[in-house]
C-alpha cells in the first residue's frame, strides 16, 4: 500500500515551489520542484515512491518563504 497526503499552501506571488520530505532523524527522503506556480491557494497531493510509516516533516519553500508541517503515515 502506498500512502498519499495533501499539502495545502498559499503563494503570495507566482514562483517555483520546492517540496522536501524528511524522516524523524532529519534524513531527506524526497525532494520535488514544481516550476511556474501561479499565486494563490494550492492543494498538492503527494504520493511517496515507497510505502511510509511514521511521522515525517514536509518543508515547502517558495519565494524565500518556508512552510513546515508534520504528517503521520499509517498503514
Amino acid at each position: 500500500i502506498i500512502n498519499k497526503t495533501n499539502l495545502a499552501f498559499t503563494l503570495e506571488k507566482p514562483g517555483n515551489v520546492i517540496i522536501e520530505l524528511f524522516d524523524n532523524t532529519g534524513r531527506q527522503i524526497d525532494k520535488l520542484q514544481i516550476d511556474n506556480q501561479d499565486f494563490g491557494y494550492h492543494n498538492y497531493q503527494y504520493q511517496p515512491k515507497t510505502s511510509l510509516k511514521g511521522i515525517y516533516l514536509f518543508r515547502i519553500t517558495a519565494n524565500g518563504v518556508i512552510y513546515e508541517s508534520k504528517k503521520v503515515f499509517i498503514q
